[in-house]
This record gives C-alpha cells, structure tokens and sequence, in this order.
C-alpha cells in the first residue's frame, strides 16, 4: 500500500504566541543544561529537518504516562 504526499504532511501544531515560543525555548534550554526533570517529569528535545527547507525544528517531548528507561 502506497500513497503520495507530493506537498508534505502537515502534523499536529502546538499552540503559537510569542508566550509558547518563549516558554518552549526556556524549556529546551533547561533540557540541554542538563535539567534533570521539567515539570516532575523526564523530559527530552526533539530536532528534527524539514523535507523541503532543510532548517531545523525543535521540539520537547516527555513520556505520556510512565517514565522513559533510563
């Protein structure tokens, strides 16, 4: 089974605003100093490259309902 996407997918978006941003951004840089845990829970950033512009695009992630294996 086969299917074409000749314009991309278009996932899931996180609430925008200048405040999402900017509490993502502080998020990402707690993760990548070594912050144990956001928000009492394990928690990791997620980088990704888009298909067609190449730039990066960043993201947190933190388990839906048991912790990751550490």
């Amino acid at each position: 089974m086969s299917f074409d996407t000749p314009h991309g997918t278009r996932g899931a978006r996180q609430p925008g605003g200048k405040l999402m941003a900017w509490m993502n951004t502080w998020n990402m840089n707690r993760i990548r100093g070594n912050a144990d845990k956001v928000m009492g829970m394990q928690a990791l950033v997620l980088t990704t490259v888009g298909a067609k512009s190449g730039t990066p695009h960043h993201t947190t992630a933190t388990p839906p309902s048991r912790p990751w294996p550490s």
